[in-house]
């Protein structure tokens, strides 16, 4: 018995590491793009942070508040020291591969996990499909009475994020114990997909399919080449322009123009593809005002999402229902600010929440990506939870910082809390009693 339990946490050791970070067996794909890397989450920000400046537009008027010139050397500053400190890890995960040690787990760790991220999953799956099925019979005729009911389900939102950070050890776990793990995804995917065009929330569909995406490319379910890169590229001012359609335009054009067919079809592409740049020069534009004008030090961004957690409970107030803003007024006094756009930006917020040191965090965040990166090619769970996380961070990072939100802090705080237990029920469970109950299974 001895024997065989060893032998069982060696090849689960072997098997725990994404398929990146070791040879294609069979049935995997064997090349592609590994767009878990890093780079891509970071080329992102690089992307949508210094190209929309560039963009001129047609249909709505922005004042873009530095020089394309003085934009030009930010830009090229952010994607040096960008691209410099990826070039410094890619030597280190050149060295990593070669020397590979994989983490090795034990057979009740790795059940109890497996148990725990199973269920973050279902109940994911169940609090999406329960919105849904609430706010439809509500449904007034606008998206807005549909997400006023949504409103009404008060903390439900955390808990269809839950999958955020379990998702990752769920697939891991469930390839490394050869255990079925496809079809509680698609259910996930479904009930998400649905909520997401009901309510018309970008965020939420983005927040699977980025964490998605990332795990199932380091684990090699699927092969991603450049050509689905572009693809997917040319998809997103598609996939905004549709959901902008039914939201801002549709209420500004569409409800008070007399209906769809007074609209120009070429007008109505041009404004929203107008306001598909505006969203990332608006966060920029604010940036830049408030790093020249020393608005630091005025704001505590980081709080908010365990703030708006606590008012839940009525232990604090919600910083999101604040009708006033210091920094908001500054900004629109300024006329920085383009009318209905909300986000601060991630550069912003952490600027006006810690000054120069704010350029610490932004490395320090940087060096976590790259840590919890390394640390998953290992077969780490705990890593394996926190990269996608990080990942989607970064990418959305030039709007908002995601790791800033209840909808990441709340996933995030149970992961880690679960994860902990798991080490202590593991421990407290005799070795073995996982594996005896599998052997009879297939005895």
């Amino acid at each position: 018995m001895a024997a065989s339990k060893r032998t069982m946490m060696n090849s689960m050791g072997d098997m725990g590491r994404p398929a990146a970070s070791r040879p294609a067996g069979r049935g995997r794909a064997s090349s592609g793009v590994d767009i878990a890397n890093p780079i891509f989450g970071l080329g992102i920000l690089m992307l949508v942070t210094v190209f929309p400046y560039f963009y001129s537009t047609s249909y709505i008027e922005v004042r873009k508040y530095w020089s394309l010139e003085a934009h030009l050397a930010f830009s090229t500053l952010l994607v040096t020291v960008n691209l410099s400190l990826y070039a410094i890890y890619r030597g280190y995960l050149n060295t990593l591969k070669v020397n590979l040690n994989p983490i090795q787990y034990t057979v009740n760790f790795a059940e109890i996990l497996l148990v725990a991220c199973r269920g973050a999953a279902w109940i994911a799956m169940l609090a999406n499909c329960g919105v849904v099925l609430y706010v439809l019979p509500r449904y007034q005729g606008n998206i807005g009475s549909m997400k006023d009911a949504f409103g009404e389900l008060g903390g439900v939102n955390i808990l269809t994020q839950l999958h955020l950070c379990f998702l990752g050890p769920y697939i891991g776990m469930s390839i490394r114990l050869k255990r079925p793990w496809r079809l509680v995804v698609i259910m996930l995917c479904i009930s998400l997909a649905g909520r997401a065009f009901i309510l018309s929330e970008r965020l939420a569909l983005l927040e699977l399919a980025i964490p998605l995406l990332v795990i199932l490319s380091m684990y090699r379910q699927i092969r991603i080449t450049w050509l689905h890169i572009a693809l997917l590229v040319l998809m997103v001012p598609v996939f905004f322009i549709s959901a902008e359609l039914m939201r801002s335009f549709s209420s500004k054009f569409v409800e008070e123009g007399g209906g769809w067919g007074m609209i120009d079809p070429w007008f109505a592409l041009g404004w929203n593809l107008d306001r598909l740049f505006i969203y990332y020069i608006d966060v920029t534009n604010k940036f830049y005002y408030v790093f020249d004008t020393g608005q630091y030090g005025m704001t505590h961004h980081w709080d908010h999402g365990v703030a708006s957690i606590l008012s839940r409970f009525d232990l604090m107030d919600d910083p999101r229902k604040e009708e006033f803003s210091v920094l908001a007024a500054i900004l629109d006094a300024s006329a920085v600010r383009t009318p209905e756009m909300t986000n601060m930006g991630g550069f912003t917020q952490l600027y006006t929440d810690f000054g120069w040191a704010g350029l610490l965090a932004y490395l320090g965040l940087i060096m976590m990506l790259f840590a919890t990166h390394a640390g998953a090619l290992r077969g780490s769970m705990l890593c394996l939870g926190l990269y996608p996380l990080l990942f989607e961070n970064f990418a959305d990072m030039a709007r908002f910082l995601v790791i800033y939100e209840s909808r990441a802090i709340f996933p995030l705080f149970i992961f880690l809390i679960t994860y902990g237990i798991v080490h202590l029920l593991s421990s407290a469970i005799p070795q073995g009693a996982f594996l005896t109950r599998s052997q009879s299974s297939h005895g």
